[in-house]
């Protein structure tokens, strides 16, 4: 399994992205091997249709799960479609480091890591 995290610089302390399609970054979270990778948003200022590209992008990366502060709604059937799971957070705070601890927490179980 993969989870992308629409990020606002390709950086542990960057913070969620508030716009998935216009993030600037896209952090890949690997819960089975523990790893962590950074993909930059080619897309992120296109000016129409950036959700989509960057959703297959991140399909093509195996992702199957998102983790935004908001998708668009042209995109969300699409991601249904593809069945991608959409995570909205609630916090424009939240750093993509503390969401990876969460992550890891959550899976560390499953992965025995």
């Amino acid at each position: 399994m993969k989870i992308a995290i629409a990020a606002s610089e390709c950086t542990f302390s960057a913070t969620v992205d508030s716009h998935f399609g216009h993030s600037h970054c896209f952090v890949i979270f690997e819960p089975d091997s523990d790893t962590v990778s950074f993909i930059s948003n080619p897309y992120r200022d296109a000016t129409e249709k950036a959700g989509e590209m960057a959703l297959q992008m991140l399909l093509k990366q195996g992702v199957s799960k998102i983790i935004s502060l908001d998708f668009g709604k042209q995109i969300q059937p699409m991601m249904d479609q593809q069945k991608v799971q959409m995570i909205i957070v609630n916090s424009a705070m939240l750093q993509v480091e503390e969401l990876i601890s969460m992550l890891r927490k959550t899976y560390q179980n499953t992965y025995n890591f």
